[in-house]
């Protein structure tokens, strides 16, 4: 999920939940000063966050070669490594528009995202779809954050945004290893549901009957498909 943010476009009609595990911990928003504009991508893990910053970074700067690692331009605000007076002061100095990283559960976050899909301010993607036609999906995305974009810079920020182009550059795009044991393997294949021949066929129907009870039929028949 992608959400254009500000003080004013949030709309919460109960207190949010909290998302919390041993590196990370989603109360830390609540200190956070949003700018009209901010970009907030909220997207579990392994599952395309590294690919959306990415595509957001380049639709901001326009330039394939952006000024900072990806981590710098886009920090990840729930995450307690980091403290949050530094991640907040990071962002305080940016005078581009900003994009953020968070990462809550999954069914229960992919639901709430799902009710509110009609909103202006909240945008859902899917990896399928960045898969099969990245260039319209920027695009896209490019119009509903209301980004101009020069027809002659497309080419090269598509390409840009490849998953090889990006796996080409980790070290540039990610940074130094720091957590990381590799920067390469970061990216593993870009494929959507890459994994799924580890689990047996008893694992895969738990999970199935599991789902069904945590989400809505309509979401998980467009998360599955």
């Amino acid at each position: 999920m992608l959400a254009r943010s500000a003080a004013t476009l949030v709309r919460v009609s109960t207190a949010p939940i909290r998302y919390q595990s041993a590196d990370e911990d989603s109360a830390r928003w609540a200190g956070f000063e949003f700018r009209e504009g901010d970009i907030v991508i909220s997207t579990r893990s392994k599952s395309g966050t590294t690919w959306l910053q990415m595509i957001c970074a380049l639709l901001v700067f326009q330039t394939p070669d952006l000024p900072a690692p990806l981590g710098d331009l886009s920090p990840w605000l729930d995450w307690q490594v980091t403290p949050c007076d530094r991640v907040f002061a990071r962002l305080a100095a940016q005078q581009h528009r900003r994009v953020i990283k968070t990462l809550p559960g999954v069914l229960w976050h992919l639901s709430d995202a799902w009710a509110r899909r009609a909103e202006p301010n909240v945008v859902i993607v899917h990896y399928a779809d960045l898969l099969a036609d990245l260039d319209t999906q920027m695009r896209q995305l490019a119009g509903l954050l209301e980004i101009t974009v020069p027809s002659r810079a497309w080419p090269g920020l598509v390409q840009a945004a490849t998953f090889e182009q990006m796996r080409a550059g980790a070290t540039q795009l990610l940074g130094p290893p720091g957590v990381l044991k590799s920067t390469e393997a970061f990216f593993r294949r870009g494929t959507s549901g890459a994994g799924r021949e580890q689990l047996t066929g008893a694992e895969l129907a738990h999970y199935a009957a599991r789902a069904q009870t945590m989400a809505p039929r309509d979401l998980l028949t467009w998360l599955h498909r």
